[in-house]
This record gives C-alpha cells, sequence and structure tokens, in this order.
C-alpha cells in the first residue's frame, strides 16, 4: 500500500515536473480540465 502511495507522489511531481518544462517550451496544452 505504501508503494502505491509513494508512486503514484512520484507520478505527479514528475508529470508536472515535465507539463512545466513542456509549456515553458512553447508547448500548447488543449483540454487540460477534461480528467
Amino acid at each position: 500500500m505504501i508503494y502505491i502511495i509513494f508512486s503514484r507522489l512520484f507520478e505527479l511531481i514528475l508529470s508536472n515536473k515535465n507539463t512545466g518544462k513542456l509549456l515553458k517550451e512553447g508547448a500548447v496544452e488543449y483540454y487540460k480540465f477534461h480528467y
């Protein structure tokens, strides 16, 4: 159970970091509120 929690937290941190990096490089996020 602890593994699932930590892996999910790591995934959220990593995806947030990658999204920020892509947006700084000029990417455009469409439909960001659909999920």
